[in-house]
């Protein structure tokens, strides 16, 4: 067996473990990591379309990465910000509303009557 042999049955373990994650974020570094290795497969056997497949593959995982990323950097900003409680005049629900809904001017219903309490 030669190197691109052995290296290319790397990448298939490293892209059949990718799907069995449940966690995104572990997925999608998974495929980052089986695309580049079958990156180097496809240049090491001078395969365009390969190359091309993989790099586009890379740049969708590391995408979503980013935005996973971006994600939880703004729940943790918002959930620093805290919650206020708003009474529906219509119902008389107490809501717990975020006080980044506040901030962006988001319109906000009543969990129980879906009266707008907000916005």
């Amino acid at each position: 067996m030669n190197w691109i042999e052995v290296i290319g049955w790397v990448g298939n373990v490293v892209v059949i473990t990718q799907f069995l994650q449940k966690d995104m974020l572990r997925l999608r570094v998974l495929g980052v990591i089986g695309g580049s290795v079958w990156l180097i497969v496809a240049i090491m056997m001078n395969s365009l379309s390969l190359t091309v497949l993989n790099i586009t593959i890379i740049g969708i995982q590391l995408y979503h990465i980013r935005k996973i990323h971006m994600n939880n950097v703004n729940k943790e900003r918002f959930k620093a910000m805290g919650t206020t409680k708003i009474q529906c005049s219509s119902c008389g629900t107490i809501n717990s509303v975020g006080l980044h809904r506040l901030s962006t001017g988001e319109t906000v219903k009543c969990y129980m009557c879906s009266t707008i309490i907000m916005g």
